[in-house]
């Protein structure tokens, strides 16, 4: 009879791991940039709107998402994801850092940031 395999191997470990830090990250992210639309604006309606945009594409792409991740490398939807996931925040930071008075774009790129991340966390469930 053969061993059934290990759940918590080496590889289940890394990509578990890997995944906490990234759903983690865009938590953060979320949170900030609500605070922040808050503070900055005072609007509840844009921060409603906003969070509402992050939210779409989840619902729009659910059906897809699963077809794509089995016709692809599941590890390089992953990678991809989160990396341009993470581009997307790091130049949204620089830009936030470098142009702290404009507060009309800087609200056009988190919801740039936030409708890309939506879209992207979702192709990265659905590979799980």
């Amino acid at each position: 009879m053969e061993q059934p395999t290990k759940l918590f191997n080496r590889n289940f470990l890394i990509q578990w791991q890997g995944q906490t830090i990234s759903r983690l990250g865009s938590q953060v992210f979320a949170i900030s940039m609500l605070l922040w639309i808050q503070q900055t604006t005072g609007s509840a309606t844009i921060m409603g709107l906003l969070y509402m945009l992050a939210a779409i594409p989840g619902i729009i792409l659910g059906p897809i998402g699963g077809t794509f991740a089995d016709r692809y490398s599941r590890k390089k939807i992953i990678v991809f994801s989160n990396l341009i996931q993470g581009l997307a925040v790091l130049l949204l930071a620089i830009f936030v850092y470098t142009n702290t008075e404009a507060t009309d774009a800087i609200v056009a790129g988190l919801f740039i940031v936030a409708i890309l991340n939506g879209i992207l966390i979702k192709n990265s469930v659905q590979v799980i």
